[in-house]
């Protein structure tokens, strides 16, 4: 794959939000999308061992833009187009370029929860990879006992490949199970229901 070729998205619209890059500035935004949603997300995410300041949340936003620069891993903010408010993030995750394959990782602001922001989301980024970035694979793991981050993956139909056993330790140091989900194809997976 040449250079010019290892593109990420950098701005989404869909029907309901707007997706873009996080950026220089981002960091208080984000840190409170974090705080508002600490507990969900320290009892899923690998990276939310503790709170992180918002200096680090800042970090993440200037890492992020570079990363994506790169052509490392492209993090993504989600904002509902009706007033800006940022809900979650997602992003693609572990690119292998010479297959090209992704990950699509997200979370959900807690009182955002149940809305299809994240279905909307993930269909967006699912999207852009098979038709932009020319993707063969596009993946969707999660800890198996995450009901609400798996039926997402169900909802849009990705198919369900199985559970890669003890693979990962979880934020309390306990062995999880992780459940993985794999389009091969844009056909493979469904457009989200209008809400």
């Amino acid at each position: 794959m040449t250079e010019e070729k290892k593109k990420g998205p950098r701005q989404l619209l869909t029907e309901r939000l707007y997706l873009r890059t996080p950026r220089a500035g981002d960091g208080p935004d984000v840190n409170a999308a974090i705080l508002d949603s600490f507990a969900e997300l320290h009892q899923w995410m690998d990276w939310a061992h503790q709170m992180p300041s918002v200096a680090e949340s800042e970090s993440f936003a200037r890492e992020s833009w570079a990363s994506a620069e790169a052509g490392k891993e492209f993090p993504i903010l989600i904002f509902r187009r009706s007033d800006m408010r940022l809900v979650g993030a997602t992003g693609m995750h572990r690119v292998e370029w010479l297959i090209p394959s992704v990950e699509i990782g997200y979370w959900c602001r807690t009182d955002a929860v149940g809305n299809g922001y994240i279905t909307e989301a993930t269909f967006a980024l699912a999207r852009f990879a098979f038709l932009e970035m020319g993707a063969r694979r596009v993946e969707v793991r999660m800890d198996d006992l995450n009901v609400r981050s798996y039926a997402v993956a169900e909802r849009l139909g990705f198919p369900y490949e199985g559970i890669h056993r003890a693979d990962m330790v979880n934020t309390r140091g306990d062995l999880r199970n992780t459940r993985v989900y794999a389009a091969t194809s844009l056909a493979e997976i469904d457009a989200p229901q209008p809400r």
